[in-house]
């Protein structure tokens, strides 16, 4: 699950950082990155640094 904090572009994948709690008010949540990505544009988002990094720690483990 994927959330997209729309008040900072930022994009934050569930439990990966402290920032992924869902917030209703200026949160919209996503099923894939991909999906995000259609909703705001790629210029416009970016990804949150601690979800990436632990991220690319989870993919160089498989």
């Amino acid at each position: 699950m994927y959330f997209y904090n729309l008040d900072t572009g930022t994009l934050h994948i569930e439990g990966y950082c402290g920032q992924s709690n869902p917030h209703p008010n200026h949160i919209k949540h996503f099923e894939t990155e991909q999906e995000a990505y259609a909703f705001a544009g790629r210029q416009k988002i970016h990804m949150c640094v601690d979800c990436q990094k632990k991220r690319d720690e989870k993919l160089k483990k498989v």
